[in-house]
């Protein structure tokens, strides 16, 4: 799977990979952000790992599964609406060392950490504007 970005990104650098909310992300911009990410990922020690991820569907989510499959990481995804309980059992039975999330999910991840085996990373300064808070939080 992590080749197959690469391959792609190098045969249509200027194609449309994704659009989100009218914003054109090309295979090119997409390789980049995948590359810089999975550089993080390593520098915290996610290598051969299992990484939970709590993202809602947005452009972050594809980066970062791409990123983890490239450092080798086992990725396990987890639902942004899930209670504490369920995001600390999913998150312990995926024995995730790392969960990636945002600052807005983050206070979530911080109240059940005592229970869970991950410490959070959290991908900082999203624009909060531009996320669909209603799908978030729907009630």
């Amino acid at each position: 799977m992590a080749e197959v970005l690469t391959r792609t990104a190098n045969k249509y650098p200027e194609r449309v990979a994704f659009i989100y909310m009218g914003k054109k992300i090309t295979f090119r911009q997409l390789e980049k952000l995948v590359n810089r990410f999975t550089r993080a990922l390593i520098d915290i020690g996610v290598i051969r790992r299992h990484c939970a991820m709590l993202l809602p569907n947005i452009p972050q989510i594809i980066i970062a599964n791409h990123a983890a499959y490239r450092a080798g990481a086992v990725t396990a995804m987890n639902n942004p609406l899930y209670t504490e309980r369920e995001l600390t059992y999913q998150v312990n039975d995926s024995d995730a060392t790392v969960l990636v999330t945002l600052d807005l999910l983050l206070p979530r991840c911080s109240r059940s950490r005592a229970k869970r085996k991950s410490r959070p990373y959290h991908l900082p300064h999203q624009r909060l504007s531009t996320l669909p808070k209603k799908q978030l939080f729907p009630c």
